[in-house]
């Protein structure tokens, strides 16, 4: 399990390492949507210093590690002028293969190049056996003393010196394995652009950051900042500032890609004695680089002194308190005590002053006195030590009672609010918040009738002026009675408050009156209805609407106009019908149903302003009565002729309509004839009958 887990901290150092390089061979100028990045499985490094260029990679994974140095690496070169690349030629005459490695100074490189030996070569990587793991240590030991030796790195077929290299030129060079054709799916080419113009910037460890803690100094660093630039650590004290020495034995390793520094703890034997450190970090290449910043840093006392032990807090009188307390044991760097209050267990304490504005308290000190303390609300006290360092350590808070029993003054400004939600009333009781400062909170209670004991409708002490009760509506009682109880920290109530009184919500419709008689006249309609046996009504509504048309308002009685039981709606047509409801409003806004509605039509003139006029005389030749007639209307009409025979009743003889001006009553036996006439419009209006003409028949 050990075994697996360095192997596995190992890979993730490759991986941490090879990560820059694998982000410079990725292309910029597409978008991720537009373009699938290959996996880099060859990471690279590259340096040109002193007129030498030094080339190093890596294959990322153990199986192509394994497989790439079976058949080599070939490394090709081309030259950049004028921004046009030269065509690449090798650099080397034969591929570049594992050597023999110096077995005294490369122990793990040599392990490794002889597993090469017997190993069958494969594109893929083995997981989840023993085997899979040997191999993953087996790379990354390769790894690490490729790092550690550059000459190493040559022997492993790993790295390369270009002798060939010449200033003020730029260079692009290109690593590929040599592999067969069966295995080319798993070759990989690594791109490495040099500039030979000036030598390769080589840059610094950081400066690192320093904490004190209890006779320890914790140094930290960004190692994944510079993972691509260092490999492996080591840290240096100096106890003078001159001369330094290494406080790690072996160099430290970043595994831990998740973690963004380093973290190293160095042990001091005094607190508050000042050592200075410097890092140091190994590149690449091999190189030790020493950091020219440097970081004072010293161990702190950061533990607090025993906590003090509240014996006795009570109240002496007034606003008077008294403390006394006990620690053990005393260290010798106590400084003293602070006394601190708050008006509630998890508040905000404050420290209480001595005199002179201080509020320390000396190291000999057991007792305090608080003389400002609040003698009407709650008192918590705590105790704090602390030493010389500044290190504190507080005593459990202590609560002190003060002593009490003036009840507060009974809550005014009691209103109410009741609304209704389904049949359901909810009723919304508020009033004045005490002035008193000790106040705790509130008790309501209820009556159905003020002069009956009242009873405690919360079942706990509000902490607010508000409270919401929920009330049954279809009840006999049509009120009910609220009074409200003050309550003190010190649990002395107060007397009652003024009753409220609370009338419940009416939630039953009231009952629409009958519309008794609708009276036709010539231009309106009279409307009468009866009154609703309601006693609660508000308002009587009158509602009209045409023929399959829609419901419309026609006037509101309230107030004083509730004894009012008619109307006479004048804004009708004639010929037109129209449907008459009433409806009821009660106190409570509750609205009944409409009514059965009953129809009316306004019936218009009876009479033109002309009556025809007409003529008759007996017709011996044809014995038959000749009529004539003359009307004043432009409109299409029609005559109707009646006649009385012997001052009987008129009957009906004739009918004519407009284009004719004439008419004959035959066969008429001998008698005294009266005829007369009257317009018919085709409105169906009618004019009066017309002046009677008497005509005799011998």
């Amino acid at each position: 399990m050990m075994y697996a887990q360095y192997t596995y901290r190992l890979l993730l150092f490759v991986c941490l390492l090879s990560k820059g390089i694998l982000a410079q061979h990725r292309p910029t100028q597409a978008r991720p949507s537009q373009l699938k990045l290959p996996v880099v499985q060859l990471a690279t490094w590259h340096q040109y210093r002193a007129d030498t260029v030094r080339l190093l990679w890596m294959p990322v994974r153990p199986a192509r590690w394994q497989l790439y140095s079976q058949y080599g690496y070939r490394i090709e070169r081309a030259e950049r002028i004028n921004n046009q690349l030269t065509p690449f030629t090798p650099v080397t005459a034969s591929p570049l293969l594992p050597s023999s490695i110096n077995p005294t100074t490369d122990v793990g490189a040599l392990a490794a190049q002889q597993a090469l030996a017997n190993a069958k070569p494969t594109g893929t990587d083995r997981t989840g056996s023993q085997d899979a793991n040997h191999q993953s240590f087996q790379h990354l030991m390769v790894s690490l003393a490729a790092f550690r030796s550059h000459q190493t790195a040559r022997s492993l077929g790993l790295g390369l010196i270009d002798p060939s290299a010449r200033r003020n030129k730029q260079y692009v060079y290109r690593i590929y394995p040599l592999l067969p054709v069966a295995q080319k799916r798993y070759a990989d080419t690594a791109i490495v652009t040099i500039s030979t113009y000036r030598p390769s910037e080589q840059p610094v460890p950081p400066q690192l950051t320093a904490e004190g803690q209890e006779r320890t100094v914790l140094l930290s660093w960004p190692a994944r900042l510079i993972s691509r630039q260092f490999v492996l650590y080591h840290l240096e004290r100096s106890d003078d500032g001159k001369t330094f020495h290494r406080l790690t034995k072996s160099p430290l390793l970043y595994t831990d890609a998740s973690v963004p520094v380093m973290n190293f703890q160095d042990s001091v034997s005094t607190n508050y004695r000042p050592y200075s450190y410097r890092l140091v970090g190994m590149n690449p290449f091999g190189e030790w680089i020493t950091s020219p910043y440097v970081i004072l840093g010293m161990g702190r006392d950061l533990t607090p002194p025993a906590a003090p032990l509240v014996e006795t807090a009570r109240h002496i009188g007034g606003k008077r308190v008294r403390l006394s307390w006990k620690q053990e044991p005393v260290e010798g760097d106590l400084r003293g005590f602070y006394v601190s209050r708050a008006n509630a267990l998890r508040g905000s304490y404050k420290r209480l002053l001595i005199r002179n504005g201080l509020t320390l308290l000396p190291k000999t000190e057991r007792t305090f006195t608080d003389f400002d303390a609040d003698p009407n609300g709650t008192n918590h006290y705590i105790v704090v030590a602390v030493d010389t360092a500044g290190n504190e350590h507080p005593s459990i808070p202590a609560y002190v009672t003060m002593g009490d029993s003036i009840p507060p003054d009974p809550p005014t400004g009691l209103i109410a609010r009741v609304d209704t939600v389904k049949g359901v009333g909810y009723v919304t009781l508020r009033w004045r918040r005490n002035a008193e400062r000790d106040i705790q909170g509130y008790k309501v209670f209820y009556a159905h009738n003020p002069d009956q004991a009242f009873s405690q409708r919360t079942h706990y002490t509000l902490t607010d002026s508000v409270f919401r009760d929920t009330i049954t509506l279809r009840t006999l009682t049509r009120q009910i009675f609220y009074r409200v109880v003050a309550v003190d920290q010190h649990y002395n109530h107060s007397a009652f408050s003024k009753p409220l009184v609370v009338n419940r919500p009416d939630v039953v419709r009231p009952v629409a009156p009958l519309v008794t008689e609708i009276v036709n006249r010539e231009t309106d309609v009279l409307v009468r209805w009866q009154t609703s046996p309601s006693e609660d009504v508000a308002a009587y509504r009158l509602y009209r609407r045409e023929i399959n048309g829609n419901w419309v308002l026609v006037q509101t009685f309230n107030r004083n106009a509730l004894s009012t039981r008619e109307y006479l709606d004048k804004n009708v047509q004639e010929g037109r019908s129209y449907a008459y409801s009433v409806q009821v409003v009660d106190n409570s806004g509750l609205e009944s149903e409409r009514s059965p509605s009953r129809t009316g039509r306004p019936m218009g003139s009876v009479y033109p302003v002309d009556m025809p006029v007409i003529q008759a005389r007996y017709d011996e030749a044809r014995k038959a009565t000749y009529l004539t007639w003359t009307v004043k209307s432009p409109a299409p009409y029609r005559i109707v002729i009646y006649r009385s025979q012997n001052n009987g009743p008129l009957v009906q003889v004739g009918a004519a309509e407009s284009s004719r001006s004439d008419i004959y009553d035959t066969s008429l036996p001998q008698g005294r004839y009266a005829y007369v006439a009257k317009t018919v419009l085709a409105s169906g209006k009618q004019s009066r009958l017309s002046e009677g003409i008497i005509v005799h028949i011998p």
